[in-house]
């Protein structure tokens, strides 16, 4: 039997989505979650549109960090549906 899972969007490696507790049963785990930008059609025409995508916690903490070391560097990342002035 194939236990309960999700591949990482990153990586592409199998999280766990349920674990096993004392007594035999099974609880819940939170999974991290990310951002990624997807072509799709919309009713302008095609487009980058944001989904949410889980990450394993080795992406995440990846992903974090590059976030932080951006923040702190100040560098301009453009946000989807944003246009310059």
């Amino acid at each position: 039997m194939i236990e309960p899972h999700v591949h990482c969007a990153e990586c592409l490696e199998p999280i766990a989505t349920r674990v096993k507790v004392a007594g035999g049963k099974t609880k819940p785990v939170e999974v991290a979650k990310g951002r990624q930008l997807t072509m799709a059609m919309t009713p302008q025409g095609p487009a980058a549109v944001e989904r949410i995508v889980p990450l394993c916690q080795d992406c995440n903490a990846r992903v974090e960090a590059q976030t932080k070391a951006a923040a702190a560097s100040r560098l301009i990342v453009p946000q989807p549906g944003l246009r310059p002035a």
